[in-house]
Parts: structure tokens; sequence; C-alpha cells
């Protein structure tokens, strides 16, 4: 009754959208929904703690604007992630590090191939395929070009004077467990950037604030989604969420209701989701990669050094990030973000699974809250294992790294459209998911909820468009139906029963299945180039009221008569 209380209570002035997540995906795409739903609009972020939180997943990684390079194995992924980067290095070219020094190592990426992986032969292809592909989008996005220069610069080929730094001589551990020796086949720069994160988030406090004080957007951080429901009385949703109040020391219940719901919330997505009854859902698998990457200082001998991948296989990355000292003259040479694929792949678990439910006894123990003291003791003696053979790994391509201070460590969440549970063997293999990123994590779960993993920071900002777009279409079907569903209702009244609860809540969800259905026979036999509009112009056409009213009357007075004579 308190539930239903609440819910009620909700739905008198629904949300036309929340978001869920304060990351960047759910960022960019609050600030799309406030700027494309018109000024009316009335608009909800939710995020357990804030804006790009230090607890957010979108932390834990690089800040960078990859250019492709780092997926070399997939020429599909290289271009997605390189037309994503341009777009979001035109609209933003203001908030890279080093904006105003082109050769700060922070504007510089480092790709080096190992003579295991690709012929030198393929990787000078692909690189010259991604160079062509960057004079093309520079015509689309010009500013891009004060990110990553001109296209003639846009690669360049090193020579091993250029990365004495790096070992000659490296050991790698096979698939058989087999040692090896490894050497870099091909070693290449391009303009890979780094973006301030600090700087974005005083863009968005700015774009929130602005709509905050036009009543367009409420932000609603330290609230936790617990469950998210059908809406009973219209068509939408009912998210329940709570809270630490720290005036009465209490955790409170608070229940809000919408018309549509992006979900941006990564990692707890899947979640999130399944506490909801979905009619249209989107099953296609997917497995969350978990990592851990550790912070760790850049010695003063390797200053100069720019972010380093060695990529096409289970290597290592080493990217500069900005130290936590505001003055580069107290501490010139920053720090490092270090992984080693061996080590930092800690395993895979299916989407949706609770951290503490993972099967995976080693994984879980890593990842998931410990219930005891004891049990944290051990899980952190364990991460600094981990984190001190990722050091040592690196040190075996880069050997300074050796006596490299460790400063911590965080534990980042990978999102795969696919299967790949069944282990490490997949890092191997350079046709596999892992080493790919097609996906732009958009999922229509039913009509009005969106379900949005940004598959990378730089994937977010043209992604977001794309999710509100989607969502602006769907609240459009959304308006029509509910008002299809009033007039039907309302044409019903007269029937005996239909004013009781339950009867009127299963009357309006077969009403809708059956709407959405003769919508969907339409879209289908619609031709591709057809317009959403047109199409939904047509379906409006189709709707008899009168003659739906009066199939569902003797519907009811068919199950009414059956439910005498039992």
């Amino acid at each position: 009754m308190f539930r239903r209380k609440l819910k009620e209570s909700a739905t008198n002035d629904p949300y036309d959208l929340v978001v869920i997540g304060a990351g960047f995906s759910g960022a960019f795409t609050t600030a799309e929904a406030c700027s494309e739903l018109g000024s009316q609009a009335k608009i909800a972020l939710i995020d357990s703690h804030g804006l790009l939180s230090p607890q957010s997943s979108s932390q834990n990684e690089c800040f960078k604007m990859h250019t492709g390079l780092h997926y070399i194995s997939d020429r599909t992924t290289a271009e997605i992630c390189l037309r994503n980067s341009v777009e979001m290095a035109n609209a933003f070219y203001e908030f890279i590090l080093d904006k105003d020094n082109d050769h700060a190592p922070s504007r510089r990426g480092r790709h080096y191939i190992m003579n295991n992986s690709h012929p030198v032969s393929y990787v000078q292809s692909e690189c010259e395929n991604l160079r062509l592909l960057y004079a093309e989008l520079l015509k689309e996005f010009p500013n891009a070009r004060k990110v990553f220069g001109e296209p003639k610069d846009f690669i360049t080929y090193l020579s091993p004077q250029d990365y004495s730094y790096i070992a000659s001589d490296i050991p790698f551990t096979n698939e058989e467990g087999l040692v090896e020796s490894t050497h870099i086949s091909i070693g290449i720069e391009t303009p890979e950037c780094q973006i301030d994160p600090k700087r974005f988030q005083e863009y968005f406090n700015t774009v929130f604030a602005q709509n905050q004080k036009k009543k367009i957007l409420d932000l609603l951080y330290g609230r936790t989604v617990t469950q998210i429901h059908h809406a009973e009385d219209f068509i939408g949703y009912v998210v329940d969420t709570i809270r630490f109040d720290a005036s009465t020391e209490k955790f409170v219940q608070e229940t809000l209701a919408t018309k549509s719901i992006i979900n941006c919330a990564w990692q707890n997505i899947d979640g999130i989701d399944s506490t909801v009854n979905f009619h249209h859902n989107d099953r296609r698998p997917s497995t969350i990669r978990a990592k851990l990457l550790v912070k760790a200082k850049m010695p003063p001998s390797l200053a100069s050094m720019n972010t380093c991948i060695f990529s096409a296989g289970p290597h290592v990355s080493l990217t500069r990030i900005p130290s936590d000292v505001k003055s580069a003259e107290t501490d010139p040479t920053g720090n490092l973000l270090v992984t080693f694929e061996p080590e930092t792949n800690l395993g895979h678990f299916p989407s949706g699974t609770p951290l503490y439910k993972i099967e995976d006894e080693r994984l879980r123990k890593l990842i998931a809250r410990p219930t005891s003291s004891s049990d944290l003791s051990i899980q952190q003696t364990e991460l600094a294992n981990v984190s001190q053979r990722i050091m040592d790994g690196a040190a075996q391509y880069v050997p300074d790294l050796k006596d490299a201070a460790i400063l911590g460590h965080g534990i980042g969440f990978v999102k795969i459209f696919a299967d790949t549970t069944s282990g490490n063997r997949y890092l191997y293999e350079s046709t596999s998911p892992i080493h790919q990123r097609r996906e732009d994590g958009i999922q229509e779960r039913s009509l009005c909820y969106i379900s949005f993993s940004g598959m990378k920071m730089t994937y977010s900002f043209q992604a977001a468009q794309k999710v509100v777009g989607m969502q602006q279409q769907q609240l459009a079907i959304r308006e029509t139906l509910e008002t299809f569903l009033k007039e039907i209702m309302l044409r019903l009244r007269s029937f005996e029963g239909t004013q009781e609860y339950k009867i009127r809540s299963a009357l309006r969800y077969s009403l809708r299945e059956y709407l959405l259905n003769s919508l969907q026979k339409i879209t289908v036999a619609s031709p591709h180039s057809e317009d959403s509009e047109n199409i939904l112009k047509t379906w409006q056409r189709t709707i008899d009221v009168d003659q739906i009213a009066l199939q569902y009357s003797e519907q009811l007075a068919k199950h009414r008569v059956s439910i005498c004579l039992r």
C-alpha cells in the first residue's frame, strides 16, 4: 500500500525523461536532451554520487581521443574510433590537455607493433587508410585540425633511435604458456590527445546550472536506483530510489515517475534493467570484462616519453596522465596509467550479474565489496600483488619502470557484446570481440526505455545525439499511444467492471501491446527510406478507436461470463 501510494503521488506530474548515471555518457545525454526536448521539457539526472565523480566508471580510463591505431586488428573499429574522436575534437578542441603546445607528450601517442602480431605491410596499409579517412573527415569537421593537425603529419613512422628507452629483446608468454623472445617490428606516432576531465566537469556544471535555472533540469545526486516499474495509470515508468539523509542519519526511499528513461549506469545498467519486465527487449549477449589499472609515478628519466601502447596482442599500455600537483614546475613529469594485459584483465562475467554473485571465486574476491575487515585486507593485499605484477610486466618493455613508485590502482569495466566468459584466451586472438569496439552501446529495451553503455568516452558524444533523437521518436509514439488509450478507455467505461483497478490496469497493458504491434507491422512493411513521421501518420490513420473499443468490450463480456460459469 505504501509503494502504491508513492506511485500515485509520483505520477501526477511525471518527468519527460530520466537519465540514470552521470558519467560521460549520462552527462552528454542530459546536455543533449536539455537542448533538444524543448523549453517545456522536464528532465532529471540521477546518480549515486555526482557528476563525473571519483566513484564513476568514467574516472577509470585514460581520457584519450583515440585515432584508431589501438584497434589496428579491426578496420571497422579503427574507423569508428577515429570518426568519433574527430567529431568530439571538432566540438571540444579547447578541452584538450596542453592545447597550446603541439609537441607536448600528452599531444602525441605512440603505437608499437610487435613482431609476433601483424606484418609490417599490413600495418602500413591500415595506417594509410586512417590517414586518408582523417583527411576526408576534416572536410566535415574542420576544427579537429586544431587538435590532430594536418593529414600529412597524422602518421609518422619511427626509427629505433626514437624509442631507445624500450627494451630491444622482450620476453613474451604465449597462449601455451611458453616464453618467446619478441621485439618491435614497427613504431608509429600519431596525434592522440588527452582531454582535460576537469574542464568537462566545469562545462557540464555550467550547462546544467543554466537548465536548472530554466526549470528544465533536476539534478538528483546522491540517489541510488533500486527498482523500476511500468507505470499503471499512464505510459511510462516509476523509479524507486534510496538516498542517505545526513540530517536524520537514515536512508530515505523516494519515488518519481517519468515518460521515458535512458539508462547510462555503465556496469550497473543490466542490474537496473533486470528489475523491469520488458516487453520488447534487446537480448544480445553481453559480457563485462574487469580490468585493473595501475597509477604510477613517471620516472624522471622518462619525462619526455609519449603515451605508449604495444598494440595487436596481450601486451602493455603506458598512458601519461597529469599528476595531482597543480603546478607543472613542481612536478614536470606527471604520472602514468599502466596496464599489462595478462595481469590487467582480471576476468569476465555475464552482464547484469551482481559482483557478489560472480561465479569465478578469484574474480569475485578481487572486485566485490568485502563483507568483513579481514576480507578487505585480503582483497587489498591481492590487488597490490597484481599491481606489482603489472608493473613488473611493463618493466620488461620499458626497463626504467622497474623502480617506478605505485601510487594506486583502479578497477575498470569494459562491456563486450559477445560471450567472452570462457577466459583470457580471447586476448591472443586478433579477431576476437575483445579487440573490437564496433557497438555504440545503445539498446532499445522497450517503448521509451533505452540503455546506453558508452563503449568509449569518445563514442559518448556522438552516441548521445543519436540516443536522444531515438527517444524523441519514442516520445512521439508514446503521445499518440496515450491519446488512443485514453479514448478507448473512455468508451469502455460504461462496461461493467472496467473501473476495477486490476481490470483497468490489465486492459491498458493489453491495449498498449495491441496498438504497438499494429505499429510494428506498419514499420516492417514500410520502405527503409520512409520517414518515421510518415510512418506514425500512417499508423494513426489505421486506428479505428470505436472498432477497437467494441472488440475489447466483447472480449471482456466473454471473459466475465466464463468467470461466472466457473
